[in-house]
């Protein structure tokens, strides 16, 4: 990467130290700043499963597709992409060759971290692994800065981190660069769309697991939301993930991937042949979930009560049961929408099955 890429913040650190939480935080100040600022969880860079022995944290790999996205952010007006996660040692020393990369690393008094790892439910081997991870790192020497968040609170946290860069972030004007976002890659694609509630992750998750392990394919994972978000909020979100799909897809199907499963809400056909016309080459299957009102309900309520993993940028945990019921009657619409529209070469009434029945179905219908 070159001096005129956008200003890139990398924060990392151990599991559990809040890099999520706390790059969440700072692209939220951002935002409400009047930057406009790109989030990615590097996590969601690299699903690729079975991993090699080379790269079995799949660091490489995160690396790589980070690099491969950067520029898809200048291109829809981003100022500052702030990215959260581990990415490995060698590769972070790597990308932060650029002075347009700040990383900052964040760490925890092994005490404190072996605690909260424990709260969550982690088994005593994995915290471990943990612990020697945050050893390691804090013997490390690859950062521009380093945030001790020990007794901190994440306003805190933020404070310290902006206040140690001196002057970061320096935001470059937003411009338009020149089009692209093309992958030429071929490969079999399986796009899962649907309303809010309807299962897309939960469905998508499996059939990549039951894929990569199962069967024995290389195969990968792609969540949409987590690959678009910027804000304040663009209305060509599509164009950035269609772009940062493109770009992802180059990468993982070099490195061997047979399979993709995407998982993602679309709501017309001229955003779908957004994202067809950026893979040209692939063949997707648009698989569109659906459900009645009640059964929406019902998932978004789990949802919010924490059921399911947490991932930024999350619009249902915590919402009260008001809130909840508002956007299950917005979903519940947005199913009568879809299927108006007529969304998707397969349709699969999830009304009456489990998850496990659901990917059934969609493996039956994708000829797995």
């Amino acid at each position: 990467m070159s001096p005129e890429h956008l200003p890139v913040l990398w924060i990392w650190g151990p599991p559990g130290v809040g890099k999520t939480t706390v790059g969440w935080e700072i692209r939220s100040e951002l935002a409400a700043a009047g930057i406009t600022a790109g989030y990615v969880d590097i996590d969601q860079l690299g699903m690729s499963e079975p991993a090699p022995a080379d790269d079995p944290h799949r660091y490489r790999l995160k690396a790589s597709n980070l690099a491969a996205v950067i520029p898809n952010y200048g291109a829809v007006g981003a100022q500052i992409l702030v990215v959260s996660g581990t990415g490995g040692i060698e590769q972070a020393r790597t990308l932060a060759e650029s002075p347009a990369v700040t990383l900052c690393r964040l760490r925890l008094d092994h005490d404190e971290l072996r605690i909260r790892l424990s709260d969550r439910g982690w088994d005593p081997e994995l915290v471990a692994l943990a612990i020697a991870e945050a050893t390691r790192l804090d013997a490390s020497t690859t950062a521009d800065v380093v945030v001790d968040t020990t007794g901190l609170s994440v306003a805190d946290v933020v404070r310290s981190l902006r206040e140690q860069v001196g002057g970061w972030p320096r935001a470059r004007a937003a411009t338009s660069l020149a089009a692209g976002g093309v992958s030429e890659m071929p490969g079999d694609i399986v796009w899962l769309c649907g309303p809010t509630g309807v299962g897309k992750s939960a469905v998508g998750w499996e059939i990549f697991a039951r894929a990569a392990w199962t069967d024995g394919r290389r195969a990968a994972l792609i969540d949409l939301q987590q690959i678009g978000f910027l804000a304040p909020g663009s209305a060509d979100d599509h164009r950035l993930r269609a772009r940062n799909l493109a770009a992802m897809w180059s990468t993982i199907r070099a490195d061997g991937t047979e399979f993709l499963v995407v998982v993602g809400a679309v709501d017309t056909h001229d955003q779908i042949r957004a994202y067809t016309d950026a893979l040209p080459a692939a063949k997707f299957t648009l698989v569109r979930l659906q459900a009645g009102r009640d059964q929406l309900a019902e998932r978004i309520a789990r949802r919010g009560d924490g059921e399911g993993p947490r991932l930024p940028g999350d619009r249902l945990y915590g919402r009260d049961a008001a809130e909840l019921a508002l956007i299950a009657d917005r979903a519940a619409a947005d199913a009568d929408r879809l299927a108006h529209a007529r969304i998707g070469e397969v349709v699969i009434d999830t009304d009456r099955l489990t998850v496990d029945e659901t990917v059934v179905a969609v493996r039956r219908h994708i000829g797995q």
